[in-house]
């Protein structure tokens, strides 16, 4: 998959991030997991 199509496609489901990641590089991963974590808690507090 393109960046340009996973990025339209993540605007197309209410904006949610997108985040290139390598967990071989150890690139993102640290920061995807912060993020979806704390947008589940944010989510489960509404």
């Amino acid at each position: 998959v393109s960046n340009k199509r996973a990025q339209q496609w993540c605007q197309s489901k209410n904006n949610i991030p997108y985040f290139e990641t390598s967990a071989k590089e150890a690139i993102n991963v640290e920061q995807a997991f912060q993020t979806i974590a704390k947008n589940a808690l944010a989510q489960e507090s509404e």
